[in-house]
């Protein structure tokens, strides 16, 4: 979470950065959940979670550093919704393809940092605005159909 809009848009006065930290083998932003919290249809796809621990990081530099967190709880609801015509990326030498439908997405958040610092975001029916969403299927390396 970032102070305003300006903040975000030049990665600057970051007051909240939950992440599950990197492992020892450099996997970074990476969590395995239950499976019962993600939900996937072609071209539709859904991931919630309640009271899922996850630590506040403060930063991404803290983070980044393995600096000190903040135990926290966090919510949240996430879904992706493919519109549009099929657009495939394929690259043959490098055994890549990715077969996706741009996306809409709607996400609420809400998180609680002890001692009882908590946020929430606004809740939405519309789409938000997104950079780039997409929802598909990648193949690669040995599941790379030639």
């Amino acid at each position: 979470m970032f102070a305003d809009r300006a903040s975000a848009a030049q990665f600057v006065n970051q007051t909240e950065d939950h992440n599950p930290g990197i492992t020892d083998e450099g996997l970074f932003w990476t969590l395995l959940i239950a499976p019962e919290m993600a939900s996937w249809r072609p071209f539709s796809a859904r991931m919630c979670a309640t009271d899922l621990w996850l630590p506040d990081m403060e930063n991404l530099g803290n983070a980044i550093a393995r600096g000190p967190m903040k135990p926290s709880t966090v919510q949240f609801d996430a879904t992706w919704r493919g519109s549009g015509e099929l657009e495939v990326a394929r690259d043959e030498e490098n055994q890549f393809e990715f077969r996706h439908r741009r996306a809409e997405g709607f996400v609420s958040f809400a998180s609680t940092t002890q001692p009882g610092v908590s946020f929430r975001s606004i809740e939405t029916s519309t789409p938000q605005e997104t950079l780039f969403a997409a929802i598909g299927v990648e193949r690669n390396g040995i599941f790379f159909e030639p």
